[in-house]
């Protein structure tokens, strides 16, 4: 998107941002109705004759990250986007014209200058990844132990345990800290070179 013509850039950017217009307890139920039994994917497939009968996607591990990936990607990619956009094409062009290769090239100068969007990023979708509950509630079942279902069944459960659910949320807030520090520490060092 960053590097796409100027008049194909706000398009893309819609497309990102248009799954934001709605809830999101709905886009979730929405997935529900793709990837259940006799939902939408399974139909389609054997239509296609690529599957003989329907399978369980549904209450998987595999459903629960797609959910988290549908819902964090824009937050990943507006950030990065950013970063992208500010990036001076002469710096990649010089790079290739001094023999480096594509893979080099990102890996090399694309990525470290893009470095603050990718932080921002993973920022963004860390802690609201790890403490959400309502993907692996609706599309999970609540089969797949994610940090977020164990915190809301020690408030809210069967569990009961109100200190330890405490503990768990406090344990949650260091890590984002200490990755925050991490994260600023390497980027003021980079910022230093």
């Amino acid at each position: 998107i960053g590097r796409a013509d100027p008049r194909w850039r706000n398009l893309l950017l819609m497309t990102v941002m248009v799954p934001f217009w709605t809830s999101f307890l709905i886009r979730t139920y929405a997935w529900v109705t793709i990837l259940k039994s006799e939902g939408l994917l399974n139909s389609l497939l054997i239509q296609l004759d690529l599957i003989a009968e329907p399978f369980e996607m549904l209450y998987t591990p595999g459903a629960v990250v797609l959910g988290l990936v549908y819902t964090f990607l824009p937050f990943m990619i507006l950030p990065i986007y950013s970063s992208v956009e500010k990036l001076d094409g002469a710096l990649i062009e010089a790079a290739l014209d001094l023999g480096a290769g594509p893979m080099r090239a990102f890996s090399r100068v694309i990525v470290p200058l893009t470095t603050p969007g990718i932080a921002a990023g993973i920022l963004l979708v860390f802690v609201p990844s790890l403490g959400i509950y309502a993907v692996n509630d609706i599309l999970g079942g609540g089969r797949v132990d994610m940090i977020g279902n164990i915190i809301e069944n020690q408030f809210k459960g069967n569990a009961r345990n109100w200190p330890f659910g405490a503990a768990l949320g406090t344990t949650l807030l260091v890590s984002f800290a200490l990755i925050y520090g991490f994260v600023s520490r390497r980027q003021r060092a980079l910022e230093a070179r």
